[in-house]
């Protein structure tokens, strides 16, 4: 089925300067310690030049001059920071890139990151779920997207489109559960929010939350849902979740702590959720969620799948040239996940 959704998406951007491109894939393997796990020798040399280049940017989200008292305080709660933080030395270790750097490009991507999230249901009740991820850096950035596969007794255990050297989960999914895609949702500056993610007891960072709730293996989906509802976080964000039954599919709006949930619901004619980076009960900043809408009931209930879901993803002003990354359509209950790199060499 990917290659089929492949060929049609080929055919369907046709001759415009976008070419999909399918990423690289690397494998995670969780049965290891945590400095074993990631393929970083292997990586490192890849994605290296890329990654110096987003360092030197780190300075456009967090002043020069606070640079210093960031990392000294990610280096005194490096203990605290587990098999995560075990994960980031390596990577640190192996890639040269200064330990505080490392951590504080972990807690960067997940608060800046614009995006387009949708999650649908067709009129067979088979649930889709979809994604364009947007970023002030996107030009540096289409360079480090990987697509990550998590590795459990040598099986799949979920999967991730990812940048190389970040260690969380902004887009993922397991299969025979759930998919799940992060949001940037706008509150407070992204120096606070850093600040807070590293000072305040209890807050994981919101990508290795959700990281953490693909990995479980005693949660379903209405238990990953309350999780994902109530865990304190850093930041605000929009958090979009698509399970593999009919109905399951949910936007949560979340605060530091708690937030809104928006769900499918059928009986109210909502067959499809649109989230972009605004409250779905307020009035949009921007022309995406409308798009989304017409583009949505421009192909109807009965004809929505995978292609259909690329397709309003692909369409301006919901495709940004100078600001998406990646593209994700997934689908737990089918297994399918596909993910693209945009305007790679533009």
């Amino acid at each position: 089925m990917r290659y089929l959704i492949l060929v049609s998406i080929l055919l369907f951007v046709g001759a415009s300067a976008d070419v999909p491109q399918i990423p690289r894939t690397w494998q995670v393997n969780l049965d290891l310690p945590p400095a074993q796990r990631w393929p970083w020798a292997a990586m490192i040399p890849i994605y290296n030049e890329t990654l110096q280049k987003t360092v030197l940017l780190l300075e456009k989200f967090i002043p020069a001059r606070l640079e210093p008292i960031v990392e000294s305080i990610a280096l005194d709660l490096l203990p605290y920071l587990g098999d995560f933080g075990d994960e980031i030395v390596e990577f640190s270790k192996v890639s040269g890139i200064s330990l505080g750097k490392s951590i504080a490009l972990n807690l960067v991507y997940e608060i800046e990151a614009s995006c387009t999230s949708i999650v649908a249901q067709d009129s067979n009740g088979h649930i889709w779920h979809g994604r364009d991820l947007d970023f002030n850096l996107a030009k540096v950035l289409r360079g480090l997207v990987v697509d990550i596969q998590f590795m459990r007794k040598g099986q799949i255990h979920f999967q991730a489109t990812s940048y190389a050297g970040y260690i969380g989960v902004l887009t993922g999914m397991r299969q025979g559960k759930y998919g799940i895609s992060l949001n940037q949702r706008s509150d407070g500056t992204i120096i606070d929010n850093v600040f807070e993610a590293l000072f305040v007891p209890g807050v994981r960072p919101s990508a290795w939350m959700i990281r953490e709730v693909l990995d479980a293996d005693n949660l379903n989906y209405a238990t990953a849902v309350a999780t994902l509802h109530t865990t304190p976080l850093p930041a605000p964000c929009y958090i979009i979740v698509s399970g593999v039954e009919a109905g399951q599919g949910v936007v949560i709006s979340r605060w530091r702590n708690g937030g809104d949930l928006w769900h499918l619901n059928l009986g109210k004619q909502r067959w499809f959720l649109p989230q972009t980076n605004d409250d779905h009960w307020k009035p949009p900043a921007d022309n995406r969620r409308a798009a989304v809408i017409a583009g949505m009931n421009a192909i109807g209930q009965k004809n929505i799948d995978l292609d259909g879901i690329f397709k309003v993803l692909s369409t301006p002003p919901v495709l940004n040239p100078n600001m998406v990354t990646y593209t994700t359509l997934m689908s737990a209950a089918t297994g399918n996940y596909t993910a693209f790199v945009r305007f790679l060499n533009q």
